[in-house]
């Protein structure tokens, strides 16, 4: 049955929309850097949970666990809007990343206690004006992250 082409746009547009719009290139790139590692390691534009395995496994030496499923996520959704496909069914792919999380030990960030932060605020010399300024916005919730970033 063919479908009325304001139908096929609409629904064109609607899945331009499925990636979240800020970081769309994040999206983007990832997929190409996969489609490359495909065309050069496979020599064809063949899709199968092996390919994907190999892709993840060879990802898995250079990124730590969290890190992988971030790429694998955004794989994933890149080609389900991209190429109609769900890598989230192979089975062997989610085992295998779900094998890094086993040994994972997620860092601590370090935390500036209230005590560093007033020691920085009185102590510090003033070329370091505009970092007690964004601070003392930042704690008093007067700006959101990009907003203090905009102030530096």
């Amino acid at each position: 049955m063919d479908l009325p082409d304001e139908i096929i746009q609409e629904a064109e547009e609607a899945s331009g929309k499925l990636m979240p719009e800020k970081s769309r290139n994040r999206y983007e790139k990832e997929l190409t850097a996969f489609n490359e590692w495909r065309a050069k390691r496979v020599g064809e534009m063949v899709l199968s949970e092996t390919v994907v395995l190999a892709y993840v496994s060879g990802l898995s030496k250079v990124f730590n666990a969290s890190s992988l499923w971030t790429k694998f996520s955004m794989l994933k959704k890149a080609l389900i809007v991209n190429g109609n496909v769900d890598i989230s069914r192979f089975g062997k792919v989610i085992a295998f990343m779900k094998a890094q999380n086993v040994n994972y030990v997620p860092k601590k960030s370090k935390i500036l206690s209230v005590e560093d932060t007033r020691k920085f605020i009185l102590e510090a010399s003033d070329d370091f004006l505009l970092c007690k300024v964004v601070l003392i916005f930042g704690l008093y919730g007067a700006c959101r992250r990009d907003e203090l970033l905009k102030l530096i």
